[in-house]
Parts: C-alpha cells; sequence; structure tokens
C-alpha cells in the first residue's frame, strides 16, 4: 500500500470512532446515561448544601430531607434562579460564606412567603 492509502484508512478509521461515538451521544442509551449523570450530580449538589445549612428546618427542627427548601433569608430568590441553572444555583449555595441562604420546610417557607407578601401577585389566590 502507498502513502496515501495507509493515510486514507487511518483517516476512514479514526471518522468511524467518531461517527459511532456521536450515534451513541444521541442514541436512546446515550441520552439516559447522560440524563442519569445529571440527576446524581444534582442529587450529590442539593445533599452537599443541606449539609452546609444544617440538614433541618431553622424555624421547627423538621428533618426530613424530601420537604426541606433551600430559602433566601430577604426574599428575591425567583429573580435569582430565572438567571441561572438549578446546578449553578447550588454551586453559588455551597460558595457562599455569608448568611444568605436558610432552610426551611415547605410549611415554613409557605408560611413565611405568606407573611412577606412574596407570592406571586399575578397567579396567587390569596
Amino acid at each position: 500500500m502507498n502513502r496515501r492509502a495507509l493515510s486514507q484508512k487511518k483517516y476512514k478509521a479514526t471518522i468511524k470512532g467518531q461517527i459511532t461515538e456521536k450515534k451513541y451521544k444521541y442514541s436512546k442509551t446515550g441520552r439516559a446515561t447522560k440524563k442519569r449523570g445529571r440527576k446524581n450530580y444534582y442529587k450529590n449538589s442539593r445533599r452537599k448544601v443541606l449539609e452546609k445549612l444544617g440538614n433541618q428546618c431553622v424555624k421547627c427542627g423538621f428533618a426530613d430531607i424530601r420537604a426541606l427548601q433551600i430559602d433566601h433569608i430577604n426574599g428575591g430568590g425567583a429573580k435569582e434562579l430565572k438567571n441561572m441553572s438549578i446546578n449553578s444555583f447550588l454551586k453559588g449555595v455551597l460558595l457562599d460564606n455569608g448568611s444568605k441562604y436558610q432552610l426551611l420546610c415547605a410549611n415554613c417557607n409557605w408560611i413565611k412567603r405568606h407573611e412577606n407578601n412574596e407570592y406571586s401577585k399575578g397567579r396567587g389566590r390569596w
């Protein structure tokens, strides 16, 4: 084989590998694998944030992580989340060394929102 033929053979093998990789990436199994990875990343990030903030509601002491929510002490959480992904938000909470966030159970968080008039005025039923 001449030099050009060897070069083409090598090129085709490389391209074939790249095409196969792209096909897998966008196939159902590739998407499922990617989705599973994102879900695990979110769960781990949320767990770290909950640990940092004390793993319980600061008002009533409720500790079931399924109902704990990250609360902005001074409000403005909806505006902050509008401009970033949930993973970026969790990373920001982890990096925050001030007292900008707290953990509240779902009940305490809704009570706080109602008392401070933080609910959406266009969609609220109050």
